[in-house]
């Protein structure tokens, strides 16, 4: 299935390159909760042409893609820590896949895998899968004009 009833009972995440907004959707509920908006201009193309040195290689659906360490900064220490591993393709700039393991804050862990699926590259998605005009926003209240 390749339309909204397909994703009824989900949520997804949807950031708005042309507005510089993003929207945490609920389906279920028919709600976009916009979360913000970014000061720093349209995202551009080529963030994974610069990869400094990768630790192998890999694909997704005949995708090439390069194995990067994934970092996160330990709150505690402020050090850069290696926490999983990331697949990105430089020759389409996509993120591909993600297997990171990070501390709950207690004695356990969080494990977090994540793929992308069905690829279609070069094709543009259905643009009624991600409209959020039928559905209630709920956000941040508008910049009004300065008076006059």
């Amino acid at each position: 299935m390749a339309d909204r009833e397909r994703w009824k009972n989900s949520e997804a995440n949807l950031f708005d390159n042309k507005e510089q907004s993003s929207y945490r959707i609920d389906y279920k509920q028919h709600l976009a909760f916009k979360l913000g908006s970014s000061a720093s201009g349209p995202v551009k193309p080529g963030g994974y042409q610069t990869i400094i040195k990768d630790i192998g290689t890999s694909s997704v659906e005949g995708v090439a893609c390069r194995l990067i360490p994934a970092k996160m900064t330990n709150p505690t220490t402020h050090t850069l820590e290696n926490i999983g591993k990331s697949c990105v393709s430089p020759e389409y700039d996509l993120l591909l896949w993600w297997d990171v393991t990070t501390g709950s804050g207690g004695n356990g862990t969080f494990h977090s895998k994540w793929e992308i699926y069905d690829l279609k590259l070069g094709a543009q998605p259905d643009p009624k899968l991600f409209s959020t005009a039928d559905m209630t926003i709920i956000g941040p209240p508008q910049k009004s004009s300065p008076p006059m």
